[in-house]
């Protein structure tokens, strides 16, 4: 699908705090799909007492063409939107945090309705923005890369999410986070929280793809230090993440018990 901009220097030239309702969705509507909003209008001022005059089943019939309208509207200008998100979520690394947050906030906003998740998960670029923002920016803005680490966790529900992940080789860079966060004093609860979760669901669908080099990168005796979490969420994902790890492999399953024992000989 085109773009509402030329070149990239559209995007260059845009203004460093874009805002998205700024923009001019009609243009961008127009352009994406010549004559749509003729078809759109006339079925949109259909008067509710026109509406009564057909059956209930036509009238659901009106009310999901509206819907699925107005889901197409929002779409074209999400799609339209995705080189600004993009470019605002590699601005931490010139010194602008605040523009990563903002994009990154409209983006969680947009990831929790199906048709937008999908729209923003089939980006090639927005992905690898996030990945770049959940693991090189995670010791410089925690915060941001928590952020992104929702987004991805919502990615990672879909197969074409989890795919990106496994082929960008995202959960060698998860395992890192969980490390730091099982040695840390403060441990931020919400970041482990979504990098377990993550990891569920990939190795539900590709436990066979990636449980070995998760193994080998020493994953079994990061998520044993989480055993000892109050939080229930944190011990059932990493009792999930330990099942799929080791089912298969009983030299993991000996690693595992020898952790588990240690770490209750240290909490004892």
């Amino acid at each position: 699908m085109a773009s509402m901009f030329r070149d990239d220097r559209d995007i260059e030239r845009m203004p460093n705090d874009i805002s998205i309702s700024l923009l001019d969705s009609s243009a961008i509507e127009d352009e994406l799909i010549p004559g749509w909003k003729d078809i759109y209008l006339q079925e949109k001022n259909l008067a509710d007492e026109d509406m009564l005059k057909f059956d209930e089943s036509i009238q659901e019939q009106i009310k999901t063409v509206r819907t699925s309208f107005k889901a197409q509207e929002t779409s074209i200008q999400i799609e339209a939107l995705l080189p600004s998100f993009v470019k605002m979520l590699y601005s931490e690394d010139a010194n602008q945090p605040h523009q990563c947050a903002q994009s990154l906030s409209k983006i969680i906003d947009l990831a929790g309705n199906e048709t937008f998740a999908s729209v923003l998960i089939s980006s090639l670029d927005l992905c690898p923005a996030l990945l770049h923002v959940a693991s090189d920016q995670y010791k410089k803005n925690t915060s941001n890369s928590l952020l992104a680490l929702k987004v991805l966790d919502i990615f990672a529900s879909k197969p074409l999410g989890r795919s990106i992940i496994f082929r960008s080789q995202f959960f060698y860079s998860i395992t890192h986070i969980l490390e730091l966060e099982s040695t840390s004093h403060s441990a931020n609860e919400q970041t482990v929280k979504n990098c377990l979760s993550i990891l569920n669901k990939l190795m539900r669908s590709l436990s066979g793809e990636i449980s070995a080099p998760l193994r080998a990168h020493g994953l079994i005796e990061i998520l044993t230090n989480f055993l000892n979490s109050r939080d229930p969420k944190i011990l059932l994902l990493a009792l999930n993440s330990l099942i799929f790890v080791c089912s298969k492999d009983s030299k993991s399953r000996i690693r595992m018990a020898r952790t588990e024992f240690g770490v209750q000989s240290r909490a004892g």
